[in-house]
């Protein structure tokens, strides 16, 4: 008979969420992806969006017990509540709402007592300036000095764990272990952070901070725990120009159509976008191996 422990899944939610939403984003190492579902109800038939495809599976799993390990749930910047969904039914848990329980009614989250922010407060992947990253501590929540303060500025992905090519664009030259400056209080620091990023690098990212310059964890601003990166609004069009490795072929001494489009004998149709017109470009054919 198959085992099917190892198919028990679960999620960790806010305590006011139903266990088919969407996991909080402070929320790591487990991934739910999203499913459309449609229900018939007496008004008739009602499409909703759930996240029930989840991993990952348990660690250790027996008839008594389920074993979960590495989950890391990120501080946000005040304290929060959390709960455990639970799915035992495999066969049910992507479809079936109803077959995920509430099993841990709460989990505490305390606050850092740090939080961050960035003037200016919108980021996109450019910047003709350096960006001000501000970190501030609460009074009196812990007595380290800000001149030994240490920032990471991650991919969310990674977490504070790894250094990454993204995050040397962030900050360059400091190695993401950025010494700030310390604007006269004790319990702020600031940091110039520099962003040039390409285009598949915006994104979202989390802040790491090192109290004692080496022990990094994320918190939170205000109003996220994850800074956002945006891309240009020109980043979302094609370029104008003739698509690249557009291919051709002809049977040799033969005047025909090169193209599948064989709309002219000896017609080469080379695609591409927002071409001007008319056209002044020229092709040049080589022969080939």
């Amino acid at each position: 008979k198959t085992n099917r422990m190892w198919r028990q899944r679960i999620k960790i939610m806010g305590v006011d969420q139903h266990c088919k939403e969407k996991m909080p984003t402070t929320v790591k190492t487990i991934a739910c992806g999203m499913v459309n579902r449609t229900v018939a109800t007496d008004a008739g038939m009602i499409s909703e969006s759930i996240y029930t495809i989840c991993g990952s599976k348990p660690s250790n799993a027996t008839v008594d017990t389920l074993v979960f390990r590495n989950l890391q749930i990120n501080a946000a910047s005040s304290t929060t509540q959390y709960k455990v969904c639970y799915c035992h039914r495999d066969d049910a848990c992507v479809t079936d709402p109803l077959s995920w329980k509430s099993v841990v009614q709460q989990i505490t989250v305390r606050a850092p007592g740090f939080t961050w922010s960035t003037d200016p407060k919108m980021l996109y992947r450019y910047m003709g300036s350096p960006v001000k990253l501000t970190v501030m501590r609460e009074p009196f929540t812990s007595y380290s000095l800000n001149s030994a303060w240490r920032v990471r500025v991650n991919s969310a992905t990674l977490g504070c764990d790894y250094l990454s090519s993204i995050t040397e664009e962030v900050a360059p030259g400091e190695y993401n272990s950025a010494m700030g400056s310390h604007a006269g209080s004790p319990d702020v620091a600031s940091w110039d952070i520099s962003l040039n990023l390409e285009m598949a690098s915006a994104g979202d990212y989390v802040v790491c901070l090192a109290e004692d310059g080496v022990t990094f964890r994320t918190i939170a601003s205000t109003d996220s725990s994850l800074l956002t990166i945006r891309k240009f609004d020109s980043d979302h069009i094609s370029p104008a120009g003739v698509f690249s490795m557009q291919k051709f072929s002809a049977l040799a001494g033969r005047a025909t159509a090169v193209t599948p489009m064989d709309r002219q004998a000896g017609t080469v149709e080379v695609k591409g976008y927002r071409l001007p017109t008319p056209g002044q470009d020229r092709l040049a054919l080589r022969k080939g191996t």
